[in-house]
């Protein structure tokens, strides 16, 4: 039986790239974790060879990538995208970020730039987090039951916030939107959902329709990294702020643990909605 491929896991903040790890460990696959310092849990890690690297030292990750003999790579779980004078590159991240244009893109011109760049110049083969986590660690539409469902003007919101995410796809801006009777709140930018939801709560007016998150990918958007993830701390903020509900597209979206997920809503008293974005992604 032929070994699977060694997989390199650059790892960032949250379940996602924990998950992985365990069904690695669980297969007997090979594999290494590259946590980013400042932004992967560290000791969440237990059993597998775990580095511990700075975003900006493009050297050391590299070197680390061919010292493990890494094959394949998955770049998953939340980084904050840093300034220069956080990133503190070293001589290998100024070449990379000359060659992708860092200043110049958002997040998924810029991942798909990285992708490239291990792909061809590098010889690796970037994977999707969703090949990777067990089938039970994803929802399908089907798994969208919980208790509460939206309202008319809820629906009417989430409409609203799809049109404001497709119209900001092209400008590669965001992937959440919070919405309320029309009215968008606020818009996901660097900061991440958790920090635009706190960021609204302030915002949410009184009233009959309380308000819906909406979190899709981008149309066109690369796959294999930052795809939206949900888990059951994003249904707390929401609830925690007086949210409806949320809507996203399940087949396009990393939802850890869908029990957790499902039953948290049905907790708060919140709405799961599915959206199907269709071939347009």
């Amino acid at each position: 039986m032929e070994m699977p491929a060694k997989l390199g896991i650059i790892a960032g903040r949250g379940d996602a790239p924990v998950l992985i790890a365990e069904r690695c460990r669980s297969e007997g696959r090979p594999h290494v974790v590259l946590a980013l310092e400042g932004h992967a849990e560290t000791d969440r890690y237990p059993g597998s060879a775990l580095h511990t690297m700075r975003v900006g030292a493009v050297g050391s990750i590299l070197g680390a990538l061919d010292k493990e003999k890494v094959e394949e790579i998955v770049i998953i779980g939340a980084v904050k995208r840093p300034n220069l004078l956080q990133l503190r590159p070293d001589a290998a991240a100024l070449k990379l970020m000359a060659k992708i244009g860092y200043a110049n893109h958002g997040d998924d011109g810029l991942l798909r730039r990285l992708i490239d760049y291990l792909e061809t110049d590098l010889g690796y083969r970037v994977v999707s987090a969703d090949s990777l986590l067990a089938p039970d660690t994803l929802l399908t539409p089907s798994d969208l039951t919980t208790r509460a469902q939206p309202s008319d003007q809820d629906l009417a919101d989430i409409a609203r916030g799809r049109s404001v995410l497709e119209a900001l796809a092209a400008a590669d801006v965001g992937q959440s939107v919070l919405v309320q009777e029309g009215a968008v709140l606020g818009v996901e930018a660097i900061e991440g959902t958790d920090a635009l939801i706190d960021r609204c709560a302030a915002y949410r007016r009184e009233g009959s329709a309380r308000g819906v998150l909406v979190k899709l990918a981008k149309l066109g958007q690369e796959r294999r990294a930052d795809l939206p993830t949900v888990g059951a701390e994003t249904v707390r903020r929401l609830a925690a702020s007086g949210f409806a509900g949320l809507a996203i597209d399940p087949t396009a979206a990393l939802l850890i643990d869908p029990p957790g997920i499902v039953s948290a809503c049905d907790e708060a008293g919140l709405f799961l909605q599915s959206i199907d974005q269709g071939d347009g992604r």
